[in-house]
């Protein structure tokens, strides 16, 4: 009788026991879940606050006051895999090396001819192969440690204006995903560009150095690429 009563007190221990770990197990799992969620969230905050710092203290944004949370949900889809490197990176490799080249493959041939047309300016001035050489390094150097952030306010100035339009949220994300996206066939129009205008102005500094005729315009220009070559 003795043994039947101990083998049921012990039964009865036994159960509150497991009834207890699962519920320690069940708790823990809630809060381990509760725990990654809140980090989760702390991060895609983190991100927010950071973008809308920087926007606000750039004077030429001042117009973009209020910056919602979907709008990093399109900047996402703007930049694509390169998403969370340009976001939380100072430094850019592919700027260092690829200059105003990059420019164009991201779709911001205005901002690339302007660099090229300085580099170009400076050898104009100067003369020198090992100034201008020093003036592309220089010039890289800048763009890799700024392109991450101009490349970020490019992305929410295009994002801003293609939401004033009356189109669904889908294509909206769409939109910026194509627009985002590298092209290279920006680059083969910004090198078209970027030639063109560097031989004008070779043309001008020529014409300025010495005034000639129409006819020997193509003579002198060939003949200032050869020297310089």
């Amino acid at each position: 009788m003795e043994n039947n009563k101990g083998d049921f007190l012990f039964d009865i221990t036994e159960r509150k026991s497991n009834k207890v770990d699962n519920d320690n197990k069940s708790n823990n799992n809630g809060f381990t879940f509760e725990v990654e969620d809140r980090l989760k969230k702390e991060k895609k905050s983190e991100n927010i606050n950071y973008f809308k710092k920087e926007v606000n203290n750039d004077n030429t944004l001042n117009e973009i006051n209020n910056i919602q949370e979907n709008d990093f949900v399109l900047l996402r889809c703007f930049m694509g895999n390169a998403y969370e490197k340009i976001t939380t990176r100072l430094f850019n490799i592919w700027a260092l090396l690829f200059g105003p080249l990059y420019l164009y493959v991201r779709k911001m041939v205005g901002l690339g001819l302007l660099v090229s047309i300085f580099e170009f300016w400076v050898l104009l001035l100067t003369k020198e192969k090992v100034v201008f050489i020093v003036t592309i390094i220089i010039v890289n150097l800048l763009l890799s440690v700024t392109f991450n952030k101009i490349y970020s306010k490019h992305g929410l100035k295009i994002i801003k204006k293609i939401k004033r339009q009356n189109i669904s949220n889908e294509e909206i994300k769409k939109y910026c995903t194509s627009q985002g996206s590298p092209d290279f066939d920006y680059l083969f129009w910004g090198l078209i560009l970027q030639v063109i205008l560097i031989n004008v102005m070779v043309v001008i500094y020529l014409y300025y150095q010495s005034p000639f005729q129409v006819d020997e315009l193509i003579s002198k220009v060939l003949d200032y690429w050869k020297n310089f070559l």
